[in-house]
């Protein structure tokens, strides 16, 4: 009974100061191939083709803490373009994943120093890890044969792996702030044999955080 009613005086708690925040994002993607019999193959240029992503969080913590946990869905585009011999090869994949991560603000600029409520930009480092799976792609050889790649086992499988960010925080409006990220994922697969295929992921995003 007492574990109960400490359960029920705790539980508003638990959901007091949190936030949740949206993003958009541009994203340029690396492909690392290699074919069964162990080759790399480095005809896919990452700056090329660029994707977009669509992120959704929500942030476990006091708004005021220094620290916080977060997790969330993202949407998003891992795309790549380049030749074999003269012949153009385009990529095209969408992915849903889910994503948590630890974050720290190791430094706050107030723009007004002797106003600790007025303006401040929060400088926000995070690691944590993500997991995806594709749920659309296509490669498309030359102008002609195009393939499904949700039918390839090298892209079927799951993607995982640490993501690592840096960011600011500005101030808008009561509880309310403008967010601008740089985030960078390396993706394994789970699919590792006889062809195998990995991506590095960069992306720059900006979006809106709100207490709730």
């Amino acid at each position: 009974m007492n574990k109960l009613v400490f359960f029920l005086l705790l539980l508003p708690q638990l959901f007091w100061g949190q936030a949740i925040s949206f993003e958009v994002g541009a994203v340029s993607s690396s492909y690392y191939y290699k074919n069964s019999n162990n080759e790399k193959l480095t005809t896919l240029d990452p700056g090329r083709s660029t994707g977009v992503a669509l992120m959704g969080y929500k942030s476990l913590g006091y708004q005021r803490d220094a620290n916080s946990i977060k997790f969330g869905l993202r949407y998003q585009q891992l795309n790549a373009r380049g030749y074999v011999v003269d012949v153009p090869i385009n990529y095209q994949t969408q992915f849903l994943s889910l994503s948590g991560a630890y974050e720290v603000n190791p430094y706050t600029i107030y723009v007004n120093e002797y106003c600790a409520n007025c303006v401040k930009i929060r400088v926000i480092t995070s690691l944590g890890a993500e997991v995806a799976k594709i749920f659309s792609g296509t490669q498309k050889v030359g102008n002609q044969e195009t393939y499904r790649l949700v039918d390839e086992p090298e892209f079927n499988g799951f993607l995982y792996g640490p993501v690592g960010a840096a960011g600011l925080e500005v101030d808008l409006f009561n509880s309310t702030t403008m967010l601008l990220n740089y985030h960078y994922t390396y993706f394994f697969n789970s699919h590792s044999a006889p062809e195998r295929v990995f991506f590095g992921r960069n992306m720059l995003s900006v979006g809106i955080k709100s207490a709730l």
